[in-house]
């Protein structure tokens, strides 16, 4: 697992997409990009960081395994701009895409990572079975 700034996830092609007509959308500063991992166990947990300024509705991660419904999680801040957020363990060959949601409380949404194509999950990992 690896935290990757706003900055770096655009060097390295990734996008984040805001929806709304707020110009004050809220923005990430650091997201959690998860590696393949060998624990089936689990929780995976997902961290965001929201630059503050923005009065925030909610945070919310999103994940979807294979063809199966999206699975919205709300995220938990403890105050301040870091989020957290569990994504359940899932058994050896599970393949998990996510992105993470914030809505402001005029409703405008920010999105990230979205992928080049328009596709909502950029961020994907898997569970490999144990060596």
């Amino acid at each position: 697992m690896r935290s990757i700034s706003f900055a770096a996830a655009l060097a390295l092609g990734v996008a984040v997409l805001a929806v709304g007509c707020n110009d004050g959308a809220p923005r990430f500063l650091s997201l959690t990009e998860l590696t393949d991992t060998t624990s089936a166990v689990g929780p995976y947990q997902v961290v965001v960081t929201v630059a503050p300024g923005v009065p925030l509705d909610s945070v919310k991660l999103s994940y979807k395994i294979g063809d199966e419904q999206e699975v919205l999680v709300e995220m938990t801040s403890p105050g301040g701009a870091v989020w957290t957020g569990a994504i359940p363990g899932q058994p050896a060959g599970t393949t998990i895409e996510y992105r993470v949601i914030a809505t402001d409380v005029d409703g405008t949404l920010t999105v990230a990572p979205v992928d080049d194509a328009g596709g909502h999950y950029a961020f994907t990992f898997n569970v490999l079975p144990a060596p």
